[in-house]
């Protein structure tokens, strides 16, 4: 794993050296047939990795599949999976928290280091692109959830949100935790109702002392401030509103 922050565009590059030895799928894909058409099959393993359509890999990861997956399989799709991500070409699943279910299917003991540190360094790189965009397409909870469905550890994406000093990043946090933690004290996530240990993680992490101090520091800070009052974020409940609940919440 890179010690330093790789730039999307080499976060995906690096996986696609990394799991460059993984050959396409010569047998039949682990699909269910009322889910992925013959030809969207023959498709994903025939073309060039990198023309495969986003919809083929939407049928490929929506369908039903073995609660072990085939890692040569799921190996040979993940770059390709992983530019899609970065890309915003289209979607790969129905819902963002199950993008890498299939990933989350194979052994870790699987990969081997250079594979896994691509993994772990993509986490990473997506991770930052969504809190520090002011638009950013997904909410970061549900990334973080995708993360760890796919078994990376988080730990390291929850201190980089803390430790990112950006206005933008702390507004993600007031309106992520407005929208899905707040009310209940709990990660309200129908995809997180089988994963009691992520709430757990989750919940521990924005109780901590530490958390709430960074972030009622960065809450009170000038520069969001500043931005703070500047219009909408793109939702019907007025950011005021939810920067005071964040206050609230976080000093209690």
């Amino acid at each position: 794993m890179n010690t330093t922050l790789l730039p999307i565009d080499d976060a995906v590059a690096q996986a696609y050296d990394a799991f460059k030895h993984h050959q396409a799928p010569g047998v039949p894909l682990d699909v269910c047939g009322c889910c992925v058409s013959q030809d969207i099959e023959r498709d994903l393993r025939t073309l060039p990795l990198k023309q495969i359509p986003a919809a083929h890999l939407y049928a490929y990861n929506c369908s039903a599949k073995r609660p072990e997956q085939p890692v040569g399989e799921v190996a040979y799709f993940l770059p390709r999976m992983f530019e899609l991500m970065a890309s915003e070409e289209g979607l790969i699943h129905h819902s963002t928290e199950l993008n890498l279910d299939r990933l989350g299917r194979c052994p870790k003991e699987s990969w081997n280091q250079g594979e896994w540190a691509a993994i772990t360094d993509f986490s990473r790189s997506f991770f930052h692109r969504v809190i520090t965009d002011r638009d950013p397409g997904e909410q970061p909870l549900s990334v973080l959830l995708m993360f760890h469905i796919a078994g990376v550890d988080i730990a390291p994406l929850l201190d980089q949100w803390l430790t990112t000093s950006t206005p933008v990043a702390t507004a993600n946090f007031v309106i992520d935790t407005y929208s899905n933690f707040w009310e209940g004290g709990d990660y309200a996530n129908p995809f997180a109702a089988d994963h009691p240990e992520f709430r757990q993680l989750i919940r521990e992490w924005i109780f901590h002392p530490e958390t709430r101090a960074r972030f009622l520091d960065k809450l009170r800070a000038t520069d969001f401030l500043a931005m703070s009052r500047d219009a909408s974020w793109g939702s019907s409940m007025p950011f005021p509103l939810m920067v005071e609940a964040a206050l609230e919440n976080l000093a209690s």
